[in-house]
């Protein structure tokens, strides 16, 4: 028998960087305890999440980016194309 939460499924949010300097952007997540930062090739992935609502914001010292920051509804699966271009 599952608890509240046990059984519920987790989900994953997941894109990348584009442009200069694309590693080691940082990338924040609304609701999240921690933020993650991009790879040498500019990509990121946030996993275990529940269906919901979130803001993903990529930010670096000196750099701006494009969209600002990204608004996305996981329902029922994975959203694998959050993608930003770093100017």
């Amino acid at each position: 028998m599952c608890g509240v939460d046990a059984c519920e499924q987790r989900y994953t949010i997941k894109g990348t960087v584009a442009g200069d300097a694309v590693s080691g952007v940082t990338i924040a997540l609304s609701d999240n305890a921690s933020d993650t930062t991009t790879d040498s090739n500019g990509d990121y992935s946030f996993s275990d999440l529940v269906n919901g609502s979130y803001t993903i914001t990529p930010s670096k010292s000196g750099y701006t980016f494009s969209p600002t920051s990204e608004s996305v509804i996981v329902s029922d699966t994975d959203e694998t194309e959050i993608n930003f271009i770093l100017k």
